[in-house]
């Protein structure tokens, strides 16, 4: 994804915009064997950025099994992301939601903030 914020648009704007064309264009790919990227939405009311996923059963039982540890390697991923530079630079939250393909239903979802990546 390409992060780029125009001179045009205000950061918000081009953030939302941006994620939307991502969407759009570029999901749903497979982002790990069973887990699929659905979508990226961007809120400027929150200033977060969620991530939906969608999970098979396998990978379902492994975020269940893994909760107390899924907070902490999302933090270090979101901080080691250099794609995410910018957005990081404008203190953005990251929402992370995990769905089950076959359920419909959360399985595990977290917010990674400023204070956690920086």
């Amino acid at each position: 994804m390409t992060l780029f914020c125009s001179c045009q648009e205000n950061f918000d704007k081009s953030l939302q915009r941006e994620a939307r064309e991502f969407t759009e264009k570029q999901c749903p790919q497979e982002v790990e064997e069973g887990t699929m990227l659905d979508s990226l939405v961007y809120s400027p009311a929150s200033h977060t950025l969620t991530h939906y996923y969608s999970v098979n059963h396998a990978n379902e039982r492994v975020l269940k099994d893994q909760t107390p540890l899924l907070h902490h390697i999302l933090v270090q991923r979101t901080a080691n992301d250099i794609v995410y530079k910018s957005v990081k630079d404008e203190d953005v939250t990251f929402k992370y939601v995990y769905y089950s393909q076959s359920k419909k239903t959360i399985v595990y979802e977290t917010q990674v903030g400023p204070h956690e990546y920086k």
